[in-house]
């Protein structure tokens, strides 16, 4: 998924300043709004480097060139306290990344070219359809 940050975890005990976890989000076309998936932690794709770098480029509160990041993740769940694609596939809940990580970030694309929440809800249909199928064979 190409995925939008939304918002940053930065751990003061860190003597880099380094910001150690991002939340990010997909975008629904239809309401124009960034709706959170999942959050991604320093420890899943980053080296010190790009971390540092992903760090300093995010410091103020309005960034200047807004970012997309391409993420991989093991499994699609439904969540409480994510928002994206709120109220399609549940009526309260949207829909998680498990164990996201960062593949690399996509300079070329715009935020508003980010995965859609639509998007997001094939995926998710897809994955428990191949999970189902796989149950009914064992």
């Amino acid at each position: 998924m190409d995925l939008v940050p939304i918002a940053v975890f930065h751990y003061f005990h860190k003597p880099t300043g380094s910001y150690r976890g991002f939340l990010l989000a997909c975008y629904d076309v239809e309401k124009k709004e960034f709706q959170s998936v999942c959050t991604v932690l320093a420890t899943a794709g980053f080296s010190e480097a790009l971390l540092e770098e992903r760090s300093t480029s995010l410091r103020s509160k309005v960034i200047s060139i807004p970012q997309v990041w391409e993420v991989k993740a093991i499994h699609m769940r439904i969540c409480p306290f994510q928002r994206a694609a709120i109220g399609i596939v549940d009526p309260d809940k949207g829909i998680c990344l498990d164990l996201p990580r960062l593949v690399r970030v996509r300079a070329d694309k715009k935020p508003e070219e980010a995965t859609s929440s639509v998007k997001v809800v094939e995926m998710f249909n897809r994955i428990n359809r191949s999970n189902e199928a796989r149950g009914a064979d064992d």
